[in-house]
Parts: structure tokens; sequence; C-alpha cells
């Protein structure tokens, strides 16, 4: 078996390297090392796969020799405690298709050289120090499915705008971009991302209309655009994303009514629109008959009671749901603090006959407690 390398005095039988003509795989995981990555790495030019994982103690810069492994097609250096700017050799390594480097504390922009390794499936920057804006190069990773550059807010942070670019990443399905400064729009050209299925942009400062390409994403089963300065209405066309399970508006300044083509996403599970004090008129009947739902939010904003809002509520205690969604829908829906109905609704601006409706749902309600 393999074993130590202090122990063992055949190279290839130690622990987590492999040998094929040469050194070809070297992945070395909660290993307690320490030190840094040593120039010498370089030499191993028959590397595939470069995998240094969890080792606390590891500490500096990536080696500017990295660019020398031209047959790398891995190199995940995720969770050690790596510093400084990623160096732009890393450009050299054009048959990679997967960069990992996640949980270290890389500073510097990120190096517009990525943009070489045109095989990329998978590149992860996220939880860094990485600074300045996303590099338009990006762009050129047709092969990319998954960017993560996700809550670099150390002593840097990711800022500028999301580059138009992003819309040529034809294969994406994760694009995580949440917790750092990103400002501006998010482009039009996102509708280009056909094959998506995860959009997290949450906690950033992105303003402006959510705009209406989003709806071609019919891939989509995560949307988190929450926590940033998005303004106008909600796009009638998020309703185009039937195989959605998840959507995060909170925490923005959305404005005008919930469009009632929100009731298409059949398989929806989260709906969060609360922090939006702009959001007016009722929730939707179609919203209210929407059966996947387990959690939902609609506190501090505009919304007002009314039929729809209790067409929601019989539908959620008709159909026996989650103590969970009992709750949302007494206090956060109706803004009421009863203890004891969970149908409470307000009913002012009610015609005679809304109120008889009212009257025969709320004791179906009533009766199903």
């Amino acid at each position: 078996g393999r074993g130590d390398w202090l122990t063992i005095s055949s190279h290839c039988d130690w622990r987590g390297l492999y040998c094929d003509e040469g050194v070809t795989a070297l992945d070395i995981f909660n290993s307690k090392l320490h030190g840094t990555l040593p120039t010498e790495i370089g030499n191993l030019k028959r590397l595939t796969f470069l995998g240094v994982i969890g080792n606390f103690g590891l500490v500096g810069p990536i080696p500017s020799e990295i660019g020398h492994l031209q047959q790398l097609k891995s190199l995940r250096l995720a969770s050690n405690k790596l510093s400084g700017p990623i160096p732009s050799e890393i450009g050299h390594l054009q048959q990679l298709n997967d960069l990992g480097l996640s949980y270290n504390e890389f500073s510097g922009p990120i190096p517009s050289e990525i943009g070489h390794l045109q095989q990329l499936e998978s590149l992860d920057l996220g939880r860094n120090k990485f600074s300045g804006p996303i590099p338009s190069e990006i762009g050129h990773l047709q092969q990319l499915q998954s960017l993560d550059v996700s809550e670099n807010n150390g002593s840097g942070t990711i800022s500028g705008t999301i580059p138009s670019e992003i819309g040529h990443l034809q294969q994406l399905k994760s694009l995580r971009l949440l917790g750092n400064k990103l400002s501006g729009p998010i482009p039009s050209e996102i509708g280009h991302l056909q094959q998506l299925e995860i959009l997290g942009l949450a906690g950033n400062e992105l303003s402006g209309p959510i705009p209406s390409e989003i709806g071609h994403l019919q891939q989509l089963n995560d949307l988190g655009l929450f926590y940033n300065k998005f303004s106008g209405p909600i796009p009638s066309e998020i309703g185009h994303l039937q195989q959605l399970e998840s959507l995060s508006l909170e925490g923005n300044e959305l404005s005008g009514p919930i469009p009632s083509e929100i009731g298409h996403l059949q398989q929806l599970e989260r709906l969060r629109l609360n922090n939006n004090i702009g959001l007016t008129g009722t929730v939707p009947v179609e919203v209210g008959q929407l059966e996947s739902i387990t959690s939902a939010s609609f506190q501090n904003t505009s919304l007002t009671g009314g039929l729809d809002d209790l067409a929601f509520c019989q539908n959620r205690e008709a159909t026996n749901k989650t103590t969970e969604r009992s709750h949302y829908s007494n206090r956060y829906l109706f803004g009421s603090s009863s203890r004891h109905s969970k149908c409470t609704v307000p009913t002012k601006n009610l015609t005679d006959g809304e109120r008889t409706i009212l009257d025969s749902i709320a004791g179906t309600c009533r009766r199903s407690l």
C-alpha cells in the first residue's frame, strides 16, 4: 500500500503521488503541510492533476513556475492559506479544465490571462481577497460550466460591472458572483446563458431593472438577486422560468405589483420578496395556488390584504402545509400577530360581495385549524 513520504523509499508508492512514465498526479489532502509551494513543482512536467487542499499551514504565493506544467488538466489549491496575486503564467496552462483556488487569501486583480484557458470547465476563485473588476477576457472561456467569484470581501473586493462578455459562456450552468461590490445593471446578454441552472448575484450593489431577458433562462432553478439596489417592476418574464425552485428578490428597491405570471412557476418552493417597500397591490391569486411553496416572505412591503391574500391563506391551510408556512401566512403576508387564527386578513376597501366570499373562505380555513 501507499505510505509516508519519509519512510517509503519508492517515490511512486508515496501516498497521494501517482506515476505513469513519470509523476502524473499529486493529491495532498488535509496533510498538515507547512511552508510554501516550492518552485521545483514546475519541474514535474508530466503532471495532469495537482491537488493540494486543506493544508492550513501552507502559505505564500503560487510560484510562477506553475506555468511550466502545460499538461495540467486540474489545479486544485482550495482551503489553504495561500496569498498574493495569481501569477500571469497561469495562462500557459491551456489544457486546464478545472481551476479551484477558493478559501485562500489570494489578492490583487483576477489576471486577464485566465482568458487563455479555453478548455476550462470550472473556475472557482471564491472566498479570497481579490479586488478590481471581472476581466472581460472571461468571455473567452466558452467551455465553462461553473464560475464562482463569490465573497471576495477581505482587504479588497471585486468591483465594477458584470462584463457583457459573460453572455458568451453559453455552456454555463452555475454563475455565482455574490458578496462583492459589483455595481451597475445585469447585462441583457445574461439571456444568452440558456443552460444556466443557478444565478447568484446577491449581496452586491447592482442596480437598474431586472432585465426581461432573464425569462430566457428556462433551465434556471435558483435565482438569487437579494440585497442589491434593483429597481422597477418584477418582470413578468420571470413566469417563463418553469424549472425555478427558489426566487429570492428581497432587500431591493423593486416597485409595482407582483406579476401574476409568478403563478406559472409550478416547481417554486421558496419565494422571498420582503424588504421591497415599493411593492404594491395584493398577492395574486395565482401565487396562492402554487402547491409546492414551503417558504415565502412578503414583510416590509406596501402589499395590502384582500381577496387574493385570503385565497393564498386558504390554499396554505386547506392543504395542511408546514408550520413554517402557516406562521408565514399569519405574520408576514397578513401582518397579524394573532396566535388563534392563521387566516386573519384585512378586509377594508372590499365590496359587500367580496366580504361574503371572504367570510365563506375564512370559515373553511378556520375549520381546518
